[in-house]
């Protein structure tokens, strides 16, 4: 029965090679593939290498020169965009754009342009639609030329829903024209109160600067102590051995951070932490050491880097791309909130001064995007309206707030009612009961 197996498979890959035809084109789309998924050099097709390799396959193969692949991969790269265009104009949804703005060693300004959205199957999709030199200077008019230009390229001019953004003055220009040509057109939803959002990540990443400003001493003499045990081997040796004599258990060793990533900067205080007596026995036996740090520098490590963490996680779960983020916003920066209002109290005057230096940077960030981060979490099916108004009232002391995210929930609403027309399925009452319902106002919070 094998071999009756091993004959027809045999007999199957002979009628498939006998039918097989060697097609120069396929080839060609497959040679750019490659050149563009591993980010090879196109003089990759001259080598002599490739070329006898090429060969052993196929004795048709011919060479190809750096210039032609250059126009294929150009080629296929209008198609791609020509297709994705196509594909834009023809889809009845909504985008959010997302814009970074890099700076190259020639000090030369790219501006990249991503665009997300949800697919047919409710799969979060996002491509990359713009890349390119952005003039100088790089203000608000030059940005806003390139991402106009880039929305009406792909036919989203009319479909935009909001544009994520790193907090600078430049992009907030941007934003306020780009705002106002849309408007004009009564192409934004809640009168474009949602449509500018601040970079939750890059905002994080601010709070904590202005605070680790405050304490760099601090910090400074942990890193030399790191730097100083990792700077010979002999120093690593004795480290090793003074762990040994004062019975510390841990698997790992401090790491070094990166000055300018604090995150960097929580690791090394946390794996730092356990090896507070190494460093105490490494001051008595090594004259040469003299960055130990104080008992008091240590307490003062350990608050700034419980602090750190609470920063870090948030980070990590608004950073994500695999999944929503937008619904998850508010949770993490209300737990920032609430680590920042605790520490505020401190009785240490540094991490006071820590403390009220990120506070000052957070509550600007609060009061210009509670709106948009409050509008996803009423979106979440296990919220109702009673959680955002608790959490506001908290937050602010009044009313106001409440109000602005109950107006901009319902013209949210009746905005997407009025596009979907005869195509909305559910009846008229029948969704205005659920909108009620989600709108119940009083201290409920989570639905059960």
């Amino acid at each position: 029965m094998v071999e009756s197996l091993q004959s027809s498979a045999f007999s199957t890959e002979a009628a498939t090679l006998a039918n097989w035809k060697f097609d120069r084109k396929i080839t060609h789309c497959e040679l750019v593939r490659l050149i563009v998924q591993h980010e090879l050099s196109f003089s990759f097709v001259e080598y002599e290498g490739f070329h006898s390799y090429s060969l052993s396959f196929n004795p048709l193969a011919e060479s190809v020169s750096r210039t032609t692949i250059k126009e294929n991969c150009m080629e296929a790269f209008q198609n791609h965009k020509s297709s994705l265009k196509d594909f834009f104009g023809s889809w009845n949804s909504r985008f959010s754009l997302a814009a970074y703005l890099w700076t190259s060693n020639q000090n030369t300004g790219y501006l990249v342009i991503t665009c997300h959205y949800i697919d047919e199957d409710w799969k979060v999709q996002k491509r990359i639609i713009k890349f390119s030199v952005v003039k100088t200077p790089h203000d608000g008019f030059n940005l806003y030329s390139v991402m106009l230009k880039t929305i009406r390229y792909y036919n989203i001019e009319g479909k935009l829903f909001s544009i994520t953004l790193d907090n600078v003055s430049a992009n907030k220009s941007m934003m306020d024209l780009l705002q106002e040509n849309l408007l004009v057109k009564s192409m934004l939803h809640c009168n474009g109160d949602l449509f500018h959002v601040r970079c939750a990540a890059h905002v994080l990443n601010l709070i904590v600067k202005d605070g680790l400003e405050v304490i760099d001493g601090v910090i400074n003499d942990i890193r030399e102590s790191v730097k100083y045990i990792r700077g010979s081997t002999s120093r690593k040796e004795k480290f090793d051995e003074i762990i040994v004599e004062v019975g510390i258990d841990c698997g790992s060793h401090p790491t070094l951070d990166v000055p300018t990533y604090w995150n960097s900067t929580c690791d090394m205080l946390e794996s730092a932490l356990p090896f507070r007596e190494a460093f105490y026995e490494l001051d008595r036996q090594d004259p040469n050491y003299i960055y130990s740090p104080s008992l008091e520098e240590w307490q003062k490590a350990k608050v700034v880097c419980n602090l750190l963490k609470v920063f870090k996680k948030a980070t990590n779960v608004v950073f994500g791309s695999k999944y929503p983020t937008s619904n998850l916003y508010f949770h993490e920066m209300w737990s920032v909130k609430e680590v920042l209002d605790k520490e505020s109290s401190s009785q240490n005057p540094i991490i006071a001064s820590i403390v009220k230096e990120m506070k000052t940077k957070f509550e600007k960030y609060w009061k210009i995007s509670y709106l948009s981060n409050c509008i996803p979490v009423l979106l979440d099916p296990r919220f109702k309206f009673g959680f955002v108004e608790f959490r506001l009232n908290k937050a602010f002391g009044d009313t106001t707030s409440v109000d602005k995210v109950d107006k901009a929930m319902r013209s949210l609403y009746n905005g997407y009612l009025s596009e979907m027309g005869e195509s909305f399925n559910c009846s008229a009452q029948g969704v205005e009961m659920q909108v009620q319902k989600k709108f119940t106002r009083g201290p409920t919070g989570v639905n059960t």
